[in-house]
């Protein structure tokens, strides 16, 4: 799942990320926010399988809920780290990665 969102995510946005410019950074918000308000149901049913939910979910459909869960995928794998990376690295970016997480879920329908 992860790799698809990652994929999705590299191949329509590394511009704008790499970028950094505020322009391209708002175009691409604005793009997850419609995305986002876009009700899950309208991609999601009782027969939608994993690979189609993920690849529906990424890309040019980017939705925040995503950007949570990988946020959070990295913050986990972060603190897993410590120890075998520089701490002052970890101690800075974890709690940064987790106020991101929470201002994803704020974003989100749930």
């Amino acid at each position: 799942m992860v790799k698809i969102w990652l994929d999705g995510l590299a191949s329509t946005w590394h511009r704008f990320l790499e970028s950094q410019k505020p322009t391209d950074l708002r175009l691409m918000s604005e793009k997850v926010w419609e995305n986002t308000l876009t009700p899950v149901s309208r991609i999601l049913n009782r027969h939608t399988t994993p690979r189609e939910f993920c690849t529906s979910s990424t890309g040019p459909f980017l939705r925040w809920e995503v950007v949570g869960i990988i946020v959070t995928l990295v913050s986990l794998l972060a603190q897993s780290l410590k120890g075998k990376s520089p701490s002052r690295l970890v101690s800075i970016h974890v709690p940064n990665m987790t106020r991101t997480t929470l201002a994803c879920l704020a974003k989100t329908e749930y």
